[in-house]
């Protein structure tokens, strides 16, 4: 059974009003995207990886990951789908469609390896296909009008916050990505597309903080957790 990670990481991240690329932001000394490629390195159940950044990169080769000879880079799209269909692409291409394909952000630098071990576990059997990380929806929902006042409450029941890692065969991933794609369906994640082309994921609830970098506030969010933990369940 062939595991293969793609982080897509070719992205602006303007939400985040920097300069920078959001992937090359640091967090603890490390860039989102290097802590996210450690993640899955470090997991003996990824056989390999795949970076997908954008063509101006120059930051990425500077990254300990960079020069990991599990590691493979592609050139990204325009959109998230279109660089997580280039990541799919090499896996194809070096492996097979047979392959699992593990879609994770960069911009989940906190993803631990008990939820990493916990996916793979329940979604690699014969006869699946795939599933994801994510969380019940826990808050109250607001649906709201033109004018942001409460149009009305949104029943959370069934309700779940999709996460990454998400997990399909290589072949059938990328066969959904191009047919939501020729319908001119805006996929936000490989889920999404899958639903599209028929398939039910498999929802896999995560146990630890998985939370998305999209603003500032997530980054000091995010070191202030790392902060009040020991070191030794960092990862």
């Amino acid at each position: 059974m062939a595991i293969w990670g793609v982080i897509p990481a070719a992205g602006l991240g303007a939400r985040m009003s920097s300069e920078t690329p959001k992937q090359h932001l640091l967090l603890q000394g490390e860039t989102l995207l290097q802590r996210s490629c450690r993640t899955l390195l470090d997991s003996t159940l990824v056989d390999n990886l795949v970076v997908v950044i954008a063509a101006d990169d120059t930051g990425y080769v500077d990254l300990p990951s960079a020069i990991q000879t599990r590691v493979i880079t592609a050139i990204g799209g325009a959109t998230r789908c279109e660089s997580v269909a280039a990541g799919v692409k090499t896996i194809i291409e070096h492996a097979d469609e047979h392959t699992w394909a593990l879609v994770h952000d960069a911009a989940r630098p906190l993803l631990s390896q008990r939820d990493l071990v916990h996916l793979i576990s329940l979604v690699a059997q014969e006869g699946s296909q795939g599933g994801l990380l994510a969380t019940p929806v826990a808050d109250t929902l607001k649906h709201s009008s033109a004018d942001q006042s409460v149009d009305a409450t949104v029943s959370r029941e069934g309700l779940w916050q999709a996460q990454t890692p998400q997990m399909f065969r290589a072949g059938a991933l990328l066969a959904a990505l191009n047919r939501a794609k020729q319908d001119g369906v805006v996929v936000t994640d490989e889920a999404s597309a899958m639903e599209h082309a028929g398939i039910q994921p498999q929802l896999v609830a995560a146990k630890d903080p998985n939370f998305k970098i999209t603003h500032n506030a997530d980054l000091q969010l995010a070191n202030a957790w790392l902060a009040s933990r020991p070191t030794a369940v960092h990862e």
